[in-house]
């Protein structure tokens, strides 16, 4: 039989260790990890800089989300929903039949149905139930009056939120929806009941 140069030399307890040790410090690469770690590049924005503010009167630009590569994660800043973005969304929300069942606009008084929110503007291209919806301002705590109000409307990236509620009915709801291939999609809306 032949043996490692090694083995030959020492004790016996030597020999086993080193019959033990030295295929398992193989196996295992010398005691190191078998998988490359990502080589992260620097940002080359440094940290500090703070984006300018948008000149009133024109809307935000969108802001795309850059490809994650190699494992990292990039944040994208959340900014208002708003113009086309902010249509698409609200006719994919309004298009819902588990919020068009709480809406009820073929009773009297419901239809067109009547929206508010914070910075909406006067007019949107948006249909809920074959009615053109009609922005009007806000409520405020009268519980009795059938305006869906629009509580959270923000972007990040890719990725929408809708928050409403809908006093008459006794309803909030909260929406997600990505954007994919350009075309914005309905990922969730939950109703709850208040």
């Amino acid at each position: 039989m032949v043996r490692s140069p090694a083995v030959c030399y020492g004790s016996d307890m030597s020999r086993a260790l080193v019959l033990v040790v030295l295929p398992l410090s193989l196996a295992l690469g010398c005691g190191g990890s078998t998988t490359k770690e990502p080589v992260r590049e620097p940002d080359p924005t440094p940290s500090s800089s703070k984006p300018e503010p948008e000149p009133e009167g024109e809307p935000a630009a969108p802001t795309e989300k850059p490809a994650a590569s190699g494992g990292e994660s990039s944040e994208s800043p959340t900014v208002a929903l708003e113009g086309k973005d902010l249509e698409a969304v609200l006719n994919l929300l309004f298009a819902d039949p588990g919020l068009l069942n709480h809406l009820h606009l073929a009773e009297k008084g419901r239809g067109p149905l009547k929206i508010s929110g914070d910075k909406l503007p006067a007019k949107l291209e948006v249909v809920a139930g074959s009615y053109e919806v009609k922005v009007v301002p806000d409520p405020g705590n009268n519980k009795k009056s059938a305006v869906l109000v629009l509580t959270k409307l923000e972007r990040t990236g890719d990725e929408a939120k809708v928050h409403y509620r809908f006093d008459i009915e006794g309803v909030e709801g909260r929406a997600s929806f990505r954007l994919s291939d350009g075309k914005w999609e309905l990922r969730a809306n939950r109703l709850i009941e208040k």
